[in-house]
């Protein structure tokens, strides 16, 4: 009988499950990222073709394991019984390339049997193996996947070989990945011997962890695997792998530099495709950043000079949302024309993660660039398609884009103040455009609040790049009207914060972001006020930075306390805060409301006077 025949299909069932294991892998983490309040950087892992673009660990072009030499017709297992096998492998290699997983499984399934019966451990193990890993393309199958790795554990532990038993382990956890259970595929990978095995066994070990969601371990894992890696492709597959565990944490410069070390890495192996996703991924880190933007214009570069149609569709989609990220009202339009194009690629190929992210980065520019209409109906059909493919993180990003769509056809510009007496806080909303005269008119109104102990702001920044901002000299009058109340402020903040918008931000006590909130640097004010705000590194830090930063980078600086997933979970936080404030009397910001921030009264008369600079 042929031994390529048979070759194909167990290198087709193993590549089946590398590519699921990735896609469960990539959807597991997106969802991690979301619950910390990246929805952009989880959109970019959650949407297959974005994943599958920025993914740095190179495909096996070979088994990773020597097959055993087959029986010949002269020996016990009897003709009749190999031509039986061949027929069976023929019947499974076809179904496999044309993708008929039901019926492909069931010619597997009858593979095994019959492998079974040359009594043969290794062969027992290597066509388990392959059962359990072609199982994985179909969720219904979840059960018979790990009855087959289960006996391929037993073959090859019956085997005796060390290699092979470490493959098997190896790809169980593959199979665990692809139906989203990583601490099995933890407790199958901590069972395997790495020193017999690949380079990448480790680094499936260090993905199942971060996986679970133990981010820390993660890095510690790819910081030791980047640190004794001498492959450059294997250096540059854990450094995307730290770059991910470093952003989990909550560590965007480092998630950064991590990535910027992929790229170095791939480029010194020479690997086209690698390069590419290296810089796919550079690009979806910290997307405000103008390095991120270029990282993925470079990678759209390599993948149209690669002739892959996905990849270049990912990068062209990957570039919208750094371009959009860049808060440039002369760069929204791109933005549009990016995502209008990748979604009717992905729409033409099928890909309906792909579409589905396409339409809500549409829909995002379609805000910033004040076409409500093509917006809402865009975040809608975004919205469906993510229900319909239950990918958490997809429906939360295309969640936070409808409310702040409707936030923008509001288009508060009057102040508004909500006093609670059976609490004591009140709730003050103040927009970027807010005239000066419902803000003082704002401050009459807290003065004559009866029993006020805590004040929550709601400060909406300009999610239209274009809208004007609040005036210097309005601004410092409400803050000195603010802080003579003697009263602690708790802030929630959520879209542009640029100009003048920063002192509303600084003279505030304790302050919670959106996510997908965005500031402006350099940081606008009187910088001598800076350091009491928020200390001296992060002074000069913002003060000689330019450009948009993404929330998750000022959480890292100090200026902001708590990040949460969207504008309405930011309102939450900020009024649960004032009501603890305000009903704990110990608190030392109640007996001493500026023991915090000693220097807003400067701040708010420099900016009165019109010495604020920027």
């Amino acid at each position: 009988m042929s031994a390529n025949t048979l070759e194909a299909t167990v290198q087709g069932c193993l590549s089946v499950a590398r590519t699921n294991s990735q896609r469960g892998f990539h959807v597991t983490v997106a969802t991690l990222l979301d619950r910390k309040g990246l929805p952009i950087q989880a959109l970019h892992l959650a949407a297959a073709p974005l994943a599958k673009a920025r993914s740095c660990t190179p495909q096996f072009s070979k088994l990773p394991f020597t097959l055993p030499t087959l029986p010949t017709a002269n020996e016990p297992a009897g003709e009749a019984l190999l031509d039986s096998i061949q027929l069976l492998a023929e019947r499974a290699a076809a179904s496999i390339g044309q993708e008929i997983w039901e019926e492909a499984i069931n010619h597997l399934e009858e593979l095994v049997a019959a492998f079974s019966a040359l009594k043969n451990p290794v062969w027992q193990a290597v066509s388990s193996l392959s059962l359990a890993c072609l199982c994985t393309a179909l969720p219904s199958r979840r059960r018979d996947a790990f009855r087959a790795a289960a006996a391929a554990v037993k073959a090859a532990r019956k085997a005796g070989s060390p290699e092979l038993n470490v493959q098997v382990r190896c790809f169980i956890g593959m199979v665990s990945l692809s139906f989203h259970d990583p601490d099995e595929a933890v407790r199958a990978l901590g069972e395997a011997d790495s020193t017999q095995g690949s380079p990448y066994a480790n680094l499936l070990k260090a993905s199942a962890t971060l996986a679970t969601g133990d981010a820390e371990a993660a890095v510690e894992a790819a910081s030791t695997l980047v640190k004794d890696s001498s492959e450059p492709l294997a250096k540059a597959a854990a450094n995307s792998l730290l770059s991910d565990a470093q952003l989990l944490l909550g560590k965007p410069e480092s998630a950064l530099s991590a990535a910027e070390q992929a790229v170095e890495s791939a480029k010194s192996a020479g690997d086209s495709a690698i390069i590419a996703a290296a810089l796919c991924q550079l690009g979806s880190v910290a997307t405000a950043e103008p390095k991120c933007l270029k990282a993925c214009e470079e990678a759209l570069k390599s993948y149209s000079s690669l002739g892959d149609k996905s990849g270049e569709a990912a990068a062209h989609l990957a570039r919208s949302i750094a371009l959009l990220s860049q808060q440039d009202p002369s760069k929204v339009q791109q933005a549009i024309d990016g995502a209008r194009s990748t979604q009717s690629y992905f729409e033409g190929v099928g890909d309906a993660t792909g579409e589905a992210a396409s339409l809500a980065v549409f829909a995002a520019a379609s805000m910033s660039a004040g076409q409500a209409q093509d917006a809402s109906q865009a975040c809608r059909q975004s919205l469906a398609k993510f229900k319909e493919l239950g990918l958490e993180a997809g429906v939360s990003f295309a969640t936070a884009i409808l409310n702040q769509l409707k936030a923008f056809l509001a288009n508060p510009n009057v102040a508004r103040c909500d006093f609670d007496p059976a609490t004591g806080v009140a709730m003050v909303e103040v927009s970027d455009g807010t005239s000066g005269e419902s803000l003082r008119r704002v401050v009459d109104e807290l003065h004559s609040c009866d029993g006020l102990a805590c004040i929550v702001l709601h400060l909406i920044g300009a999610i239209d790049p274009m809208a004007a901002q609040v005036a210097a000299k309005d601004l410092g009058i409400f803050l000195v009207g603010l802080r003579t109340l003697a009263l602690p402020v708790v802030v929630s903040i959520s879209g542009r914060i640029a100009g003048p918008m920063w002192g509303l931000v600084l003279s505030c006590d304790y302050r919670i972001a959106a996510t997908s909130s965005s500031f402006l640097c350099p940081i606008w004010g009187k910088p001598e006020c800076m350091r009491s705000f928020i200390g001296h590194n992060a002074t000069v830090q913002l003060g000689m930075s330019t450009g948009p930063k993404d929330a998750l980078v000022m959480l890292e600086t100090g200026v902001v306390h708590q990040l949460r997933r969207n504008a309405d979970d930011a309102k939450k936080a900020a009024l649960e805060m004032a009501k603890r404030v305000a009903s704990t009397d110990s608190m030392a910001c109640r007996k001493q409301p500026f023991i915090m921030n000693y220097a807003v009264e400067e701040y708010a008369m420099a900016a009165i006077e019109s010495k604020l600079v920027c």
